[in-house]
């Protein structure tokens, strides 16, 4: 629930944001990354918990090579 905070708060700024919850809509990598493609993001926030953790940070590594030009922050 932070993220959106985070996100409205970006977004009062004047940025555009995009907040997608992948593992809550059941998204594949796949599925997930075309948007991010067609968006072009600058920054691309991947949450992660401990639990999932390997996993999140096999995510962020994938969409980092489909989208070289992004920085991305994992937390």
């Amino acid at each position: 629930m932070w993220l959106s905070y985070a996100a409205g708060f970006v977004e009062a700024q004047g940025h555009q944001v995009r907040l997608w919850d992948a593992p809550a809509k059941r998204l594949t990598l796949e599925q997930a990354a075309v948007p991010l493609e067609r968006f072009k993001p600058h920054i691309l926030e991947v949450a992660t918990r401990t639990p999932s953790i390997y996993s999140d940070i096999a995510c962020a590594a994938a969409l980092k090579k489909r989208l070289p030009g992004v920085f991305i922050v994992v937390v």
